[in-house]
């Protein structure tokens, strides 16, 4: 006699569950509120310990801890937590996920072509504030502020070295004129580039200084974005953190020689 096979009778549907169990408590349905409330923050400040959970665009989970004093996260907003990032045991679990994120966007889109862009860089943000000990955060405009700085000089020195020199007076001025555009990391480059079309001389440019070929989208979506990004660090057009390209703003002032890293460092 063959023995019994030990999945009769298993559920095959998630609807099978509740003709064994009630519906959910409701202060369990309550408790699930979709964004971070003041009980939300107070926890979050007095907690020593949190964890990380990601996936990358195969599909492969990861649930990393994070730990510090309590307050070592800080809530950015009702929907965005800032957690810094420490060396750990180097496997880059988390961090290999987030970096997937264009090629995740990629297969979200449909996308044969994979090229990360400047906002794949900022979905980064908190890796980075992590892993550079910044003297003058608390001083002056915080962690976040300067890595995005440090992103935004990366972005105009890789720009430079290809095309230093290069005129950009029409894209400053489209945005001087009251332009702007909004950037993510979830729109397709087909997406992006279609909207960079609208900013005059910016496609007209990556083409000529060899940064795109022509007919190639993501390679002009990414340089496209990375000629803008170039603009913002140099205080001619702005960026909000939500990723939206506009006319430039002014800052605060400083004193003479100043800037975010606290002295006369310049890109």
């Amino acid at each position: 006699m063959p023995p019994a096979d030990p999945f009769t009778g298993a559920f095959e549907r998630p609807e099978q569950l509740r003709e064994f169990y009630d519906g959910p408590m409701e202060v369990a349905v309550r408790k699930d509120i979709g964004h971070i409330d003041e009980l939300c923050r107070r926890l979050i400040a007095a907690a020593p310990m949190l964890f990380v959970a990601t996936f990358s665009s195969e599909g492969h989970a990861d649930v990393s801890p994070r730990g510090g004093q309590p307050g070592f996260v800080t809530v950015l907003d009702d929907a965005h937590l800032a957690i810094p990032d420490a060396t750990g045991n180097r496997r880059l679990d988390t961090l290999e996920n987030v970096v997937s994120s264009a090629e995740r966007r990629a297969l979200l889109v449909d996308e044969e072509e994979i090229v990360p862009r400047i906002a794949d860089i900022y979905g980064a943000l908190s890796a980075i504030t992590g892993k550079i000990e910044l003297e003058y955060e608390g001083e002056l405009v915080g962690g976040h502020a300067i890595a995005r700085e440090l992103i935004r000089r990366a972005a105009d020195a890789t720009f430079k070295a290809r095309a230093d020199g290069v005129n950009t007076d029409d894209v400053v001025m489209f945005f001087d004129a009251g332009g702007a555009l909004q950037v993510t990391d979830d729109l397709s480059a087909a997406a992006v580039a279609k909207g960079f079309e609208a900013v005059p001389g910016l496609i007209p440019i990556v083409r000529a200084v060899g940064l795109a070929p022509n007919g190639d989208v993501p390679l002009t979506a990414a340089a496209c974005e990375l000629v803008l990004e170039s603009l913002v660090a140099r205080k001619k057009i702005s960026r909000t953190d939500g990723g939206q390209y506009g006319r430039a703003v002014n800052e605060p002032r400083r004193r003479p020689n100043q800037d975010l890293f606290g002295g006369g460092m310049s890109a």
